[in-house]
């Protein structure tokens, strides 16, 4: 089956928070100059508005393009849609959510705490923000894992490691 036509495109009025921060359009958060939003771990929440002249009569789906380095909580109108995890990241947008008008879309996407523990070898001991049991050291990758008996163990992380893709990528379309 062929998609339908996007009803609602979102490609500029974007209001993110990510870590205290606010910035207004999508992409990898590991390419930010900040190094609050490049190392950033946790939620982070993207905003924008809609307008349709009129409702649809069946059910839409809102279609994420790529989340990278994590999962999407997406909320239409305050209403929660679900949770889009893995490719192609789409969620059903019920007909019934959708209004005449103004409609109000939101988008929680969490990622891996691995960006963060990369990011805290960069910092003196008394400035990091992060406690763990794994190890953060200065030498070369050392996020490799180490067998102990039968189980194994992951090492930890150092600042030389490569940061995981993490953000909204887009394109964002409702069809």
């Amino acid at each position: 089956t062929s998609l339908r036509p996007p009803i609602a495109v979102f490609k500029d009025g974007w209001k993110i928070e990510i870590g205290g921060k606010t910035y207004d359009h999508l992409g990898d958060w590991t390419k930010s100059a900040d190094s609050d939003i490049r190392y950033f771990s946790g939620r982070a929440v993207y905003r924008n508005t809609f307008s349709l002249s009129d409702v649809p009569a069946s059910d839409r789906a809102l279609y994420l393009g790529r989340v990278a380095g994590g999962l999407a909580r997406v909320l239409v109108n305050g209403r929660d849609c679900g949770v889009a995890w893995c490719y192609p990241f789409r969620v059903k947008v019920p007909a019934a959510l959708l209004k005449k008008g103004r409609n109000d879309l939101e988008i929680q996407v969490v990622n891996t705490w691995k960006n963060r523990l990369i990011g805290e070898c960069l910092l003196p001991e008394s400035e990091r923000k992060t406690r763990t049991c794994f190890e953060l050291s200065e030498g070369p990758r050392n996020d490799i894992l180490m067998e102990i008996g039968r189980v194994w163990w992951a090492k930890g992380y150092c600042a030389e490691d490569a940061l995981d893709v993490c953000g909204l990528c887009g394109p964002v379309e409702l069809r």
